[in-house]
């Protein structure tokens, strides 16, 4: 006879990069709450670390819009009839679907329909403040519990019936996302091939240069923390002081086109060509960093190989993190990413582009202004938003080379982004995974 597990257990479903990282970081609190759970489910690469058994992989499931998912409609509705099966087979303590709402809402009323005793757990809430209000007053119906990541949201659901707490963003108490030393950045610029920026002796050709008469120059050029790893570099003066002064003086654009396949197809051509267009205005004196997750890598390099200046491709949470701290702006993708350039105080521009039909729906439902979390939550345009026709690489070339010449404008971004940050916080940082383990008894 099989022996059973004593494990209580949890299955868990997120539909798309954004819904796994905050399930890997969700399991993670559960587990540093108790040792005795095992994850079942659809996750990615945050949640399969965490220890998620996937039945199968979250990249399946990516779809970018409501044409698109039209188009997969039959696939999509085998995919909730095996995700159905799982769970039935499995048995868990409580199901947690995140958000992903016209796939995971559907699991949710299948397995309520069927009057299954299995407690549903739903975490972040369907953005009924932008578009479908209706979706407020019946989600009580198949959703036991609902987690909201905005402090306004529980208001708008709990009126209804439907239980809703608000657990805050991971984003904003992720240590993961703190301001690395100075040192570190160099040893990741160094790493990727780019000159250090960030040690105050690389600067000497600004302010304290004392021998620019001389013919020979020598600057320290790599860091004063470890003075192992420092180098003097020495320059005839007429010859090389200037290619010496550029290769301090470069900048790095940090290029962010999106988690779904579909959205790489429709950014990356409008990239390439803003690409060339900053290396013409900046004599080639500029770097390209695009942070991605290991499974969309290979995918990005298909497009990149062929570019003018090509990126330098991450794909680890770290060097994402990075990426962030030494670049000078960022141009990305409408998402959750928002928050997480808004949390290291990168300056951005936003971008979006899906098919005309999906931008037509839309348009026609959407009831607020904003597209960016960033500048919802501001209730004003922080973050520059082009989308659809505007989302062009001459107007992304505008908005980025206006944020790189004006200082003013970056720290006023910044300011916003500390006190949206703030409002993100919650009172318990692992209130989620509290709330999520009351549904697990002893």
């Amino acid at each position: 006879m099989a022996e059973t597990s004593s494990k209580k257990r949890i299955f868990i479903i997120a539909g798309e990069a954004s819904g796994d990282y905050l399930g890997g970081k969700l399991m993670e609190d559960i587990k540093s709450l108790r040792d005795d759970v095992e994850f079942s489910g659809i996750g990615g690469e945050y949640m399969n670390r965490a220890g998620l058994q996937a039945i199968f992989p979250v990249d399946q499931l990516s779809i970018i819009g409501i044409w698109e998912a039209l188009k997969k409609a039959f696939y999509i509705k085998q995919k909730i009839k095996e995700t159905v099966q799982k769970i039935l087979e499995y048995k868990p303590d409580v199901l947690v679907t995140i958000d992903f709402p016209d796939f995971t809402s559907r699991v949710n009323k299948t397995l309520k329909k069927a009057n299954v005793n299995i407690p549903i757990v739903h975490y972040v809430a369907p953005s009924v403040w932008a578009w479908r209000s209706d979706r407020a007053k019946t989600m009580h119906e198949f959703v036991d519990k609902l987690l909201a990541i905005l402090p306004f949201e529980p208001e708008l659901f709990n009126k209804y019936g439907l239980e809703t707490v608000f657990v805050g963003h991971p984003v904003v108490t992720d240590t993961d996302f703190e301001e690395p030393q100075d040192y570190f950045k160099n040893q990741f610029l160094h790493s990727i091939g780019f000159s250090p920026r960030f040690d105050k002796n690389a600067y000497q050709w600004r302010d304290n240069v004392k021998n620019w008469n001389d013919d020979m120059v020598t600057v320290k050029i790599y860091g004063t923390v470890d003075a192992r790893n420092s180098a003097n570099e020495t320059f005839k003066r007429d010859a090389e002081r200037g290619k010496m002064i550029d290769s301090f003086r470069y900048k790095i654009i940090t290029l962010l086109p999106g988690s779904r396949k579909s959205e790489i197809d429709y950014h990356m051509p409008i990239l390439k060509e803003f690409v060339d267009m900053m290396v013409t205005r900046y004599s080639g004196n500029i770097r390209f960093i695009i942070p991605t997750i290991e499974s969309l890598e290979e995918y990005i390099r298909e497009y990149t190989e062929s570019w003018n200046s090509i990126p330098i491709i991450i794909n680890s949470k770290s060097g994402k993190v990075l990426s962030y701290y030494v670049s000078d702006v960022a141009v990305a993708a409408s998402g959750t990413v928002n928050l997480e350039l808004a949390r290291t105080g990168l300056s951005s521009v936003i971008i979006y582009k899906t098919s005309p039909i999906t931008a037509a729906l839309v348009k026609k439902l959407i009831k607020i202004k904003y597209v960016s979390l960033v500048n919802i939550l501001a209730n004003k345009l922080v973050l520059p938003e082009l989308l659809q026709e505007d989302c062009n690489a001459g107007k992304i070339f505008s908005y980025v080379t206006d944020l790189i010449d004006n200082e003013e404008q970056r720290e006023n971004q910044k300011k916003e982004f500390r006190s949206i940050m703030a409002s993100l916080v919650p009172s318990d940082t692992q209130q989620a995974a509290k709330e999520v383990l009351k549904y697990i008894s002893d």
